[in-house]
């Protein structure tokens, strides 16, 4: 029974031996400096023509307050507003109920830098809030005073102040649902979507 025992134990010895040596012997063989590079292949066909992400945003530029296009006094549910109604036409329904609208704003004449509306700060005396709203093909800025009471009154003209409006179409904001550009600086936002500031 020894000598049997003792057979298997040297068997195994000579059998790890072998396992052993056979994997370093293969290990070296498969080295990735051995051998040359094969030839390039052919280039595979064209893909198509992708659309950048922010290809459909549309945005107006900075255009200057013209004073005269303030409506008169208007109550709204008791609030005094002044409106500020502006044509355009890439509003459409898709965009008011499912894209996204930023309107930025910022006063020339005291060299403030552009702040989203809405806006609230000493703009023709005491506070004001500057808001706006949408509706197909409109864009109407609101100006009230903080206090919901009393002629806000205007403002505009050369060097005096200006506005912006970004238009982002229902199928870019699905991936930007998390993004607050509330939180972010005009020109952190302009660098979102890829604009001239």
């Amino acid at each position: 029974m020894k000598t049997i025992s003792k057979t298997i134990q040297t068997n195994m010895s000579k059998y790890n031996y072998f396992l052993m040596a056979f994997l370093v012997a293969f290990s070296f063989s498969c080295s990735p400096e051995d051998g040359n590079d094969g030839a390039v292949g052919p280039a595979g066909p064209a893909g198509a023509n992708g659309q950048d992400g922010n290809a459909n945003v549309i945005s107006s530029g900075w255009v200057e307050y013209d004073e005269s296009n303030w409506s008169a006094l208007t109550s709204e549910f008791g609030i005094e507003y002044r409106y500020y109604p502006l044509s355009v036409s890439t509003i459409t329904q898709d965009i008011v109920d499912d894209g996204m609208v930023l309107v930025y704003n910022r006063f020339v004449i005291s060299n403030t830098p552009a702040s989203m509306l809405p806006y609230s700060g000493n703009i023709t005396g005491g506070e004001q809030q500057l808001s706006f709203e949408i509706n197909p093909n409109t864009l109407t800025i609101k100006m009230k005073n903080v206090s919901g009471s009393g002629d806000p009154d205007t403002f505009g003209g050369p060097g005096v102040a200006e506005y912006r409006y970004i238009i982002v179409p229902s199928n870019n904001t699905g991936k930007m649902k998390n993004t607050d550009f509330s939180k972010m600086t005009y020109e952190e936002v302009m660098s979102h979507f890829g604009l001239e500031e």
